[in-house]
């Protein structure tokens, strides 16, 4: 059965437009082209007519254009390799942009596209982007997936000029051009409208009707040019029934202009089109200014800009650490065990298991020989590769990969009170308007009538209360990634609000990998095997494989191979010569000497070799870190050492802080699901042993001593040096909801004063034009300003970095 709702006559059912009298009747519903009557059987025949349901005429006409022919290019492997960023046997991965995407029914249709062909697995839209991504599998080419989302109204838009499109955004030329016409108009109608001013209306008739004649030729092309904007946007929100920000102005300048021609050619007077001209073009330029300040704090708030992975590049035979930004086509860059692939690259030497479950959501390990393609997004398990890049990184594919769990049904999201309160504030302007100009006309005064009308609806200003949450969330973000914590996405710092519970893991995280105390216990290694033993731990991400490669010394690497990791005991790996095992003494049926710090048991070639003893060094000032953040919240400190190492700590912090050692990784994610039991948990590890107590937690923060580590289970990652910080970090994360209830009073307290002098009609419509655009500006300021202020007094605590303990 069709589900909808009715159309007005003589509009077309998909579309809305006009069918000029003449419409093509199809199923009992009108149309204006055979292309709508397609896209709505193609609709219909896969019951995904609830697309109508959702929004009023949401449809987007569909030209008649061979598309067979129009894509026909995207069957050049080389082009279709450009836009996929994933392709096997079973799957093929692409983010198509949508620029025809407008409302909440495309957004549906798009997310419901699977319907209209079994190939395609899902698809994910970022409605914000107008993008779209495609999972299908290869019975489906690219080609005939755009063919089929153009035969529905939502033909993708290619730039295949990777040159084209990078950096900040520029403006807009036909906003600069409304401008300058709007300008020029407003300037010439004051210019005109001078010598009636001065004349106190004793103008020669003739000279009066002709200046008035120059303002209305004036006016038409800043009402029905510069102007389309407020109209359109004003039109298609009614059409969707419901009232936009647009609405109430759009409604001034239409009473300002019918007012003007009666005044002009009724009365005899000399109208407002000097007004009119003067509210679009200062309503114009505050939002060219206010796109502007967007544009620039999006593009630094974004957190694809923030990706926080860094890559060993090999050059001129020594290793680089680079950032993905500064990653180039045909750079050789080396993957250790463990680290995701960055960009799409040909593997130039070693021996790969490739991991995909990062980009398909299942486990799914792929070998890979020399000369074959790698994937971005796929984790490496094995021996360390060198990787020819033959596509720049793609930040926003990667970060989508992080991002996953958070795609959400934007359709039938709720709406938050913000959105809420944007959405009734039109209508409550509406009425008073109204309310207002009746009250005038009732007091006789009619010229108070008109100015209370027409400066209401322009003066009251939802767009700064719906502008606070989106430009504070945006600018803490940005502050915190200068600061090397990275969050996936600003709807994290709600969840550092509630935070009551932090539970660190401690070997890597409090303890510092790169500054130990090792000493062996055990048989003595010849060269080959401490060679062999060096290319193993170099291979391993891991905080004691820094210790064993600090004592064996540096060695020339071998080849790696078969690296598999024991349940989270250890890891298993063959070199040319040798059959290396290294892990915690039970790996090996031993029981631990009960010394301070890690013990590390080592075999090669099933032999029992002896113990690494790799002393515990904490990080600088995390002692006080720790206690200090005890204060506030519930703080636990796990590991998988013996109880030696504890009773250091017991001495340190005695009961404020819970210690629990002897804990496997399974015992970590128990011991959060219990912590949960009582408030939300973040949980701080390095995301090597820890990775389900990360992912179980509310919270999962990674912290890194050098960026290449980067985990999926994460909510953030931070730079190890940071995280005697992290205490600002929350609070600066908790003062987000109260810069935003601040914002939100400011400009509701804004709108109270602009319409106490509007209804009383004694506010110029020019000067509410300019006040309205300065309120979201000045919202802007006021939340970058808020947001510095709370940072600086979050790191009011000053640390005593200069007290290790051992």
């Amino acid at each position: 059965m069709i589900q909808g709702k009715e159309k007005t006559e003589n509009q077309c059912y998909h579309c809305g437009d006009s069918c000029n009298g003449d419409p093509i009747i199809h199923q009992g519903k009108e149309f204006c082209c055979d292309g709508c009557i397609s896209v709505f059987s193609i609709l219909n025949n896969n019951d995904l007519c609830d697309y109508y349901s959702l929004n009023e005429r949401p449809g987007v006409k569909s030209r008649n254009v061979n598309w067979k022919e129009k894509f026909s290019f995207l069957d050049k492997e080389a082009i279709a390799n450009s836009i996929i960023q994933f392709s096997n046997e079973d799957i093929i991965q692409a983010t198509f942009n949508v620029p025809s995407m407008h409302c909440s029914s495309c957004l549906w249709l798009l997310e419901n596209i699977k319907e209209l062909n079994d190939s395609i697995v899902s698809s994910r839209v970022d409605f914000i982007k107008k993008e779209v991504f495609i999972v299908w599998d290869p019975s489906l080419s690219l080609r005939q997936l755009v063919e089929l989302l153009s035969s529905i109204g939502y033909e993708p838009f290619f730039e295949l000029d990777e040159s084209k499109g990078n950096g900040k955004p520029k403006p807009k030329k036909k906003r600069i051009l409304e401008l300058a016409v709007a300008g020029f108009a407003f300037s010439n109608i004051m210019m005109i409208s001078l010598p009636d001013y001065f004349s106190s209306g004793h103008l020669d008739i003739e000279f009066s009707l002709l200046f008035k004649n120059l303002s209305v030729l004036l006016s038409l092309p800043v009402m029905f040019y510069c102007a389309r904007e407020f109209f359109k946007n004003a039109y298609m929100g009614i059409k969707n029934k419901t009232l936009n920000i647009d609405a109430p102005i759009a409604a001034a300048l239409i009473i300002i202009f019918i007012r003007s021609l009666y005044d002009i050619y009724i009365i005899g007077h000399t109208g407002y089109l000097d007004s009119l001209s003067g509210i679009v073009f200062f309503m114009l330029a505050g939002r060219w200014l206010q796109d502007r300040t967007n544009e620039s704090l999006s593009f630094n708030r974004d957190y694809r800009s923030f990706f926080p992975i860094a890559v060993s590049v090999l050059k001129d035979g020594q290793t680089l650490s680079k950032t993905l930004n500064e990653i180039r086509v045909d750079d050789i860059i080396e993957i250790h065990h463990g680290e995701v692939i960055p960009a799409d690259a040909v593997l130039s030497k070693g021996k790969g298991l490739i991991d995909y479950s990062f980009v398909t959501g299942e486990s799914q390990e792929v070998g890979a020989n020399v000369g074959e393609l790698i994937y971005a997004g796929g984790l490496h398990k094995g021996s360390t590769l060198e990787l020819i890049v033959i596509k720049e990184v793609s930040q926003s594919y990667l970060t989508n990969l992080w991002n996953k769990d958070v795609f959400k049904d934007i359709a039938n999201a709720k709406a938050s009170w913000l959105d809420m309160a944007g959405k009734y504030f039109t209508y409550v302007v509406f009425v008073l308007a109204g309310i207002a100009a009746i009250y005038w006309i009732n007091q006789g005064e009619s010229e108070l009538m008109w100015n209370a009308l027409t400066t209401v609806l322009i003066v009251a200003c939802p767009c700064a209360l719906l502008l606070a949450a989106n430009y504070t969330q945006g600018h803490v973000m940005s502050m915190l990634a200068k600061d090397s914590f990275y969050l996936k996405n600003a709807e994290l710092l709600e969840k550092l609000r509630k935070i009551d519970t932090i539970v660190f893991d401690k070997t890597g995280t409090i303890t510092n990998a790169d500054h130990t105390d090792v000493n062996f216990e055990g048989l003595p290694f010849n060269e080959d095997e401490k060679s062999s033993i060096y290319a193993m731990a170099n291979a391993v991400m891991h905080p004691f494989s820094r210790g064993i490669k600090q004592y064996i010394g540096r060695h020339e690497l071998s080849i790696v191979q078969n690296i598999a990791e024991l349940d989270g005991k250890g890891f298993e790996a063959n070199t040319k010569l040798h059959k290396i095992r290294i892990g915690l003494p039970e790996l090996f049926d031993r029981k631990t000497k009960g010394t301070i710090g890690s013990e590390i048991g080592i075999s090669i070639n099933g032999t029992f070799y002896g113990t690494f003893f790799i002393g515990n060094r904490y990080r600088e000032g995390i002692d006080e870190c720790i206690l200090d953040l005890s204060k506030n919240y519930s703080v636990a400190i796990l590991s998988g050492d013996n109880d030696m190492g504890k009773s250091r700590l017991e001495e340190k912090f005695g009961d404020r802080v819970t210690l629990l050692f002897n804990k496997s990784p399974l015992d970590k994610l128990a011991c959060v699901e219990g912590f949960q039991k009582e408030g939300k948990v973040l949980m701080v590890g390095d995301g090597l042993n820890d990775a389900g107590a990360l992912k179980q937690s509310d919270f999962g923060l990674v912290i890194t001593d050098n960026m290449n580590n980067f985990t999926p289970a994460s909510d953030g990652i931070l730079d190890a040096k940071k995280l005697v910080q992290i205490g600002s970090f929350l609070k600066l994360g908790k003062a987000t909801r109260k810069i935003i209830t601040i914002c939100f009073m400011v400009s509701l307290i804004y709108n109270v004063v602009g319409l106490y002098f509007a209804l009383q009609g004694i506010l110029s419509p020019v000067i509410a034009a300019i006040l309205m655009p300065l309120s979201s500006i000045s919202m802007i300021g006021l939340t970058y300003f808020l947001s510095l202020v709370y940072a600086r007094n979050s790191k009011s605590k000053i640390y005593d970095i200069n007290h290790v303990y051992t």
